[in-house]
């Protein structure tokens, strides 16, 4: 719609700030003659969703290791892990890491924790395995056993072995690892294949506690039924020569909320200015 007709000068609203606060005052120019266009409205902001839909992330080991209970024996190269006990009655167990805040956005909200294992060897029918919180860290090294690898090889400088996290000058305050008494998880591992653990509201639990603060990540210690011969399970480690038989992570989480006001902001501050403006022209000339 367009109008012409005799106008009051353009409004001059001067801005300026006095103890943090914005102060507005207003003239009136010269009258002119002009004409006036119906102004076109202004797009709306664009408001986005507060949150990201919930993602699903898979996961690789940054370490993983075997311990042996012979003593200063080690793994951390090697392909595979174990839990379990040997026809001889030693103990086995396996640690895993998993380099949490690395992968996932900080911030994320943890809704959803599960741990494959795959078992690719065992002398034994159906044993039930629980996975533990780490509370000590620990070195993986590069030994390898170059054969079966279950009897382990000797341990170098900086190796997690059965009494030490860091071999040989650190060792764990328990022989066999210092761990969560509580299992996080258990499964049942057969004869081979995939073993899942969880979801369980102890592994969420746990993976949020890692990724809200890294430093406490130490991963878990896989340990079987240990109170029998034999019941040793052998699983694929992140060094394996097939990838599938890896350990895997995989989390499903709700991404951090993300800002809403998408252009708002400036919508905003121009309603205020507009609406102080007012409230000065409603002063200074008698308006609303």
């Amino acid at each position: 719609m367009t109008t012409t007709g005799s106008v009051r000068g353009p409004l001059v609203l001067s801005f300026a700030s006095c103890a943090g606060l914005a102060l507005v005052s207003a003239t009136w120019s010269s009258p002119v003659h002009a004409t006036t266009h119906a102004r076109p409205e202004a797009p709306r902001p664009t408001v986005t969703a507060d949150r990201l839909v919930a993602s699903s992330i898979a996961l690789a080991p940054d370490a993983d290791a075997t311990l042996y209970q012979e003593g200063d024996l080690s793994n951390g190269g090697g392909q595979f892990l174990f839990a379990g006990t040997t026809l001889r009655g030693q103990a086995r167990r396996a640690l895993v890491r998993f380099d949490v805040a690395s992968a996932l956005p900080p911030g994320s909200t943890i809704e959803d924790v599960r741990l494959v294992l795959t078992v690719d060897r065992t002398a034994a029918g159906d044993v039930t395995v629980a996975i533990h919180r780490l509370l000590s860290s620990w070195g993986e090294g590069s030994v390898d056993d170059d054969l079966r690898e279950g009897d382990g090889a000797p341990a170098e400088t900086g190796d997690a072995t059965w009494d030490d996290r860091f071999h040989p000058t650190t060792a764990w305050t328990s022989a066999g690892g210092d761990f969560v008494a509580t299992p996080s998880a258990g499964a049942t591992a057969g004869g081979s294949g995939p073993v899942s653990f969880g979801s369980t509201a102890s592994m969420i639990a746990d993976v949020q506690g890692w990724l809200d603060d890294p430093s406490s990540n130490h991963g878990w210690i896989v340990i079987a039924d240990e109170t029998t011969a034999p019941t040793a399970k052998r699983f694929g480690s992140r060094e394996g020569s097939v990838p599938a038989d890896a350990p895997a992570l995989f989390v499903e989480l709700a991404p951090p909320a993300i800002p809403v006001w998408s252009g708002l902001g400036r919508w905003i501050a121009v309603a205020l200015s507009a609406i102080a403006g007012l409230i000065v022209l409603r002063r200074v000339r008698g308006w609303l």
